[in-house]
């Protein structure tokens, strides 16, 4: 029997196991959820020319005029109008957010800092025909310079983002149209059991439970952007296992399988792994729950094979599988990237295995505080409704108020 793994050991092979990030280009508009392969660089000034920041008159200051003096108004500019040429001297234009500065402009006074007096009246608008300043003006006011925000040619983004809807609206105003992201990996799931019973609306025959791995592999995957190529059943036979392998492994980046792992008289995952020629990595962890485990490359595809007991596999996919996943996507994940301050001493039996707890981490004055008082048996799956992180324990024994290292399942933590 192969040694198994301590965990760091575990995540440090498994992690070596990852495909290249290999990368394609992509219209910015479809990236929401993709990773930026390379650099995003600005094609234009942000601005792209001088802008008036406030509704007002564009002026030209020279350092600072004072109030009391009086200018004629030669026209008007909204946003989206292109200034037809330089005001003349001791005049003003009227100028809307938004809108370019006329040429020979450096200067916005606001329209509550002006008197204005009118000649005409068009429809029910009165045009102005002079305004006089009611307090001083500087050069600069209210203007943004073209470029400020930016310059063509600047790194917008790096390498490595997750896009959001924030990002994809900032690659648009650098004008940026196409991006080079990641390619998704494709993923097969193959659930083995001939206890399971895929659809929930069918009465169980004796001995049969309802499948569930797979409705959590699919909705991590999907959330992080890994497109499900195929989910199957299989029953607990050598050549039905080896029949769906075969077709993953042949379409898939990635194949997960659950069940059939451990040592017992049908737990013939292994043995198929090896008869197709595979190479394992991994075949055991130092981790409760979730200890056995096979990690390994078959026909350029990566393998793994999970516990079929769904709280062991869960913890697996999380913490040594999903940041696998992430890496090949060029998306860096590590398997416990926060930490908490323990509310409850924890005591357990002493054993070589790193233990892994669900826990309810919420943040109480201003500090990140974790609960791992709930159902922690391999067989209880019930608690993970209430739990949004995991802990890692390398202790038997951990006195209230240690920070542990934590796992976030959903990314959201709740005040008290």
């Amino acid at each position: 029997m192969d040694v198994p793994h301590p965990f760091d050991e575990a995540v440090a092979t498994v992690k070596a196991l990852a495909p290249a990030v290999r990368s394609e280009s992509v219209p910015v508009d479809d990236c929401l959820g993709r990773i930026l392969a390379t650099e995003a660089v600005a094609r234009i000034d942000v601005p792209p020319f001088d802008r008036a920041m406030m509704d007002g008159f564009a002026l030209r200051v020279d350092g600072e005029l004072e109030e009391g003096i009086t200018f004629s108004v030669t026209g008007t500019l909204a946003a989206g109008d292109a200034p037809t040429g330089s005001p003349p001297a001791g005049s003003a234009v009227r100028i809307m957010t938004g809108a370019p500065m006329p040429a020979d402009t450096n200067a916005v006074a606001r329209f509550e800092w002006c008197e204005e007096s009118t000649s005409s009246q068009h429809g029910t608008t009165a045009a102005s025909a002079s305004v006089r300043l009611l307090r001083s003006v500087r050069a600069g006011e209210s203007v943004q310079p073209r470029g400020q925000d930016g310059g063509a040619g600047t790194v917008v983004l790096g390498h490595g983002v997750r896009l959001a809807g924030a990002h994809l609206s900032l690659l648009r105003t650098y004008g940026i149209a196409h991006l080079s992201v990641a390619k998704r990996p494709t993923c097969s799931i193959i659930v083995t059991g001939s206890e399971l019973c895929r659809d929930t609306e069918a009465l169980l025959a004796p001995g049969q439970i309802y499948g569930a791995n797979d409705a959590y592999l699919s909705g991590a995957l999907t959330t992080d952007g890994i497109a499900v190529t195929e989910c199957s059943y299989v029953e607990d036979s050598r050549d039905a296992i080896r029949t769906a392998l075969v077709k993953a492994v042949a379409s898939s980046d990635f194949v997960i399988l659950t069940g059939g792992v451990s040592a017992g008289d049908y737990d013939y995952v292994p043995r198929v792994i090896a008869d197709l020629g595979g190479q394992i990595a991994v075949r055991r962890v130092l981790m409760r729950p979730g200890s056995p485990l096979v990690a390994a490359t078959v026909e350029g595809a990566v393998v793994f094979a999970l516990s079929g007991n769904p709280a062991a596999g869960f913890v697996q996919f999380e913490t040594l599988v999903r940041p696998v996943l992430r890496q090949a996507m060029g998306w860096h994940d590590e398997p416990f990237p926060a930490s908490g301050r323990l509310l409850h001493t924890v005591k357990q039996k002493p054993v070589r295995h790193t233990r892994i707890l669900r826990g309810a981490a919420r943040i109480e004055g201003g500090v990140v505080v974790v609960d791992t008082e709930m159902a922690q048996a391999a067989g209880q799956i019930s608690s993970f409704a209430s739990a949004n992180c995991l802990v890692r324990l390398d202790e038997p024994h951990v006195e209230a108020g240690t920070v542990l290292p934590l796992r976030f399942l959903d990314g959201a933590l709740s005040s008290r």
